[in-house]
């Protein structure tokens, strides 16, 4: 069975809770009802929760970049130690 776009933004509002208290009752009832609704919602979450560490390991990535690029050019050599200066450990 094919899930509706309607389907879809509900689940997607609950799972973002902003759905209005009756619609979320209605759809907590509804899953408690039907098993393959909850496995459409659960799968949904799966989704947004792989799509969120894809975008903290892309983000990770082009700091690692930026950081490579800083530290390693010559042409940043003098703001790199201003920022090691900041950041000394001296007791």
């Amino acid at each position: 069975m094919r899930t509706s776009l309607n389907e879809l933004r509900l689940l997607e509002d609950y799972l973002q809770q902003c759905l209005p208290t009756e619609d979320k009752l209605l759809l907590e009832a509804k899953l408690i009802l039907e098993e393959d609704l909850r496995e459409r919602l659960s799968l949904q979450e799966r989704c947004y929760q792989l799509i969120q560490l894809y975008g903290r390991i892309k983000t990770r990535e082009q700091l690692q970049r930026v950081e490579r690029q800083i530290f390693e050019q010559p042409a940043h050599k003098r703001f790199v130690q201003k920022i090691k200066q900041y950041f000394r450990y001296e007791i």
